[in-house]
């Protein structure tokens, strides 16, 4: 028994060694368990030298971003998973698939990494992409020329002809017009086999994409005396997709139906299948296609036959283009059809949880800084409160809550920087920034959370915290951008009440109870003053954050203090509260005042406001 099992254990080994292919084992921490002899040949090294080392140590690239570490994704998903990287040590373009591992029990405890040396390929793959490209070009700008030559001939422009030359003329523009379809078709169809097609997804409602599809196509549908009808599983259904792509999906199934059906209709339908993603099939009641000829229909130039007369072919590249569209976003495209009875073209797209689409929306918004070397700056705020405020109030008010926060942040960014919902208490804020502008821009955004949030005065208290990371400064992908952000997680409560009160006012009372109120609200580091000038002498010593002012007080009242805080450059930023047992003059505060720079309380103070104003100020 023994014997036999020690000849299995050589047989395997053997066997390992034998693959060309390289071959890893690699556990949940991406430590190499175990390598072929062809994965250590290729770094100049034995197994044992690799193994044990974490496989970002040897594949530099492997796990450059989140969204492209094949190992990440067969852990969380427990399915395979590829990527495709350029090696810069080796100077080659690896394949890399990892195959999930479980136990007995179906637990996931290890993965299998399969790299393939596909540089040969990336360089075909180039070199027929820099053809297409460069035949496309050369042949567009000829094209434009004789287009317009032959028009100026049918407009009369260089003279008159006859009306069997404009019939002539006329089939000549459509030819040259299908031409431009087919160069047009042929470099879709090569940047998608490239994978060169940047997806732009966003949150999509499918039913109203394709009833918008289904309106362009009815001049079209009524010319044949054919109807187009839509079927939807509910009002509304949402998936994150590159709308324009799925517009052209649908267009060219669409398209492709009506060349193929003469009498009867054609039908969208999309369907909710939860877990499963979205099915999204175009039916049409025409003529059918072969069963011979189903397998090559998603093959470049197949036409198995047309309806529609001289002058509108297609290109034979549309169907082509749909299932390459529909596979770059996860996912497949299939067909149902017999001859005389009509054809169904199926496909569905998966849908993405939130998590998912935000770590997309993120890595997209990365490649893009890497390729202007521009830093971008991540930015979690969350609220702290939200579960409090839904046991104390109502669920629909913490909603109210956060998604008012969520759209004053999103009014609060520039043009084209990601405002993003996480679960119910996050919001993400991706701004392209450096590291020496975090700390502004945090204020900022914490200015407009608390903006956002004064308005529900009837909740007590509502707290955020917030962290922030940049790229590429604290990390190199998506993944780590996050886990280093939530590492840092602080809470806009405790920076508060750290901060620096002053209170000027010339009745030791109204300074002792504000004292205690202070103390009460939390805030530890209180400064008095019992007039104008003793405050003003204090502010040589030290800046407060926050300045609660008595206009009325001995020697230099309030309106000659705030006249001499604006006018001095280190303290005309600093906020302030104004309490008067009088009526505030306004004319003499009017510049600051109307533009609600400085709120105002009146004594005796009611102790609520004051804590609310301190807490939006601070």
């Amino acid at each position: 028994m023994q014997r036999e099992e020690k000849y299995i254990d050589r047989a395997w080994e053997a066997t390992f060694d034998a693959i060309s292919d390289w071959v890893a084992i690699i556990d949940t921490d991406h430590r190499i368990l175990r390598v072929n002899r062809a994965f250590a040949q290729n770094f100049s090294k034995t197994p044992a030298e690799i193994e044990g080392k974490l496989f970002s140590e040897i594949i530099k690239n492997s796990a450059e971003c989140y969204a492209e570490c094949p190992h990440r994704k067969a852990m969380d998903t427990g399915q395979p998973a590829s990527a495709e990287i350029f090696e810069p040590a080796l100077g080659k373009y690896l394949e890399i698939s990892t195959y999930p591992i479980f136990d007995e029990g179906g637990v996931f405890f290890t993965c299998v990494a399969i790299i393939k040396d596909v540089t040969e390929r990336k360089r075909l793959e180039q070199v027929k992409s820099e053809f297409i490209n460069t035949v496309s070009h050369e042949l567009r700008t000829p094209l434009t020329t004789i287009r317009e030559v032959v028009s100026q001939f049918m407009d009369g422009v260089l003279g008159e002809i006859t009306a069997e030359q404009k019939d002539f003329l006329s089939i000549t523009i459509e030819d040259i017009d299908r031409l431009t379809r087919i160069i047009n078709s042929l470099l879709d169809i090569s940047k998608i086999e490239a994978k060169k097609v940047d997806l732009r997804r966003e949150q999509v409602d499918m039913a109203a994409l394709a009833k918008g599809v289904a309106v362009s196509f009815l001049p079209r549908f009524k010319d044949r005396g054919l109807e187009i009808r839509t079927s939807f599983s509910s009002e509304k259904i949402e998936v994150y997709v590159d709308r324009d792509k799925v517009i052209q999906v649908f267009t060219n199934l669409v398209g492709n139906a009506l060349k193929f059906t003469e009498k009867g209709s054609v039908e969208i339908r999309v369907e909710d299948r939860q877990d499963e993603g979205v099915e999204c099939r175009v039916v049409d009641t025409g003529r059918g296609i072969a069963e011979e000829d189903i397998p090559k229909v998603f093959s470049k130039f197949q036409q198995f036959g047309r309806i529609e007369g001289p002058g509108e072919k297609g290109t034979g590249l549309g169907l082509s283009i749909a299932q390459g569209l529909v596979e770059l976003h996860g996912g497949n495209i299939r067909i149902e059809s017999r001859f005389g009875e009509g054809t169904e073209f199926i496909f569905t797209l998966p849908k993405y949880t939130a998590e998912e689409m935000i770590r997309d929306s993120v890595e997209r918004k990365i490649s893009l800084s890497k390729k202007e070397e521009k830093p971008v700056s991540l930015f979690i705020i969350r609220l702290d409160d939200y579960g409090k405020i839904e046991d104390k109030y109502t669920k629909e008010k913490a909603r109210e809550i956060f998604l008012k926060v969520s759209s004053a942040l999103e009014r609060s960014v520039r043009v084209g920087e990601l405002v993003m919902q996480k679960g119910r208490d996050e919001v993400i804020v991706l701004e392209e920034i450096g590291k020496q502008h975090i700390s502004c821009v945090a204020e900022r955004l914490k200015k407009v959370v608390k903006e956002s949030v004064l308005e529900f005065s009837e909740v007590d208290e509502i707290n955020f915290s917030y962290c922030s990371a940049t790229f590429p400064d604290d990390a190199k992908n998506t993944y780590d951008l996050f886990e280093q952000a939530r590492l840092c997680f602080v809470s806009e409560k405790e920076v508060r009440l750290s901060k620096h009160i002053m209170v000027a006012d010339d009745d030791p009372a109204v300074l002792a109870t504000l004292q205690r109120a202070f103390n009460a609200f939390g805030y530890r580091y209180i400064t008095q003053a019992g007039d104008g000038d003793e405050l003003l002498e204090k502010l040589k010593v030290a800046i407060p954050d926050l300045i609660v002012l008595d206009m009325k007080m001995p020697h230099m009242n309030g309106y000659e203090v705030i006249g001499r805080l604006k006018e001095d450059v280190r303290t005309k930023d600093i906020p302030i509260i104004i309490m008067s047992g009088y009526k505030v003059e306004y004319e003499q505060l009017s510049e600051y005042v109307k533009k609600k720079a400085i709120p105002v309380l009146g004594k005796p103070v009611d102790m609520e406001q004051l804590k609310k104003f301190v807490g939006h100020l601070l």
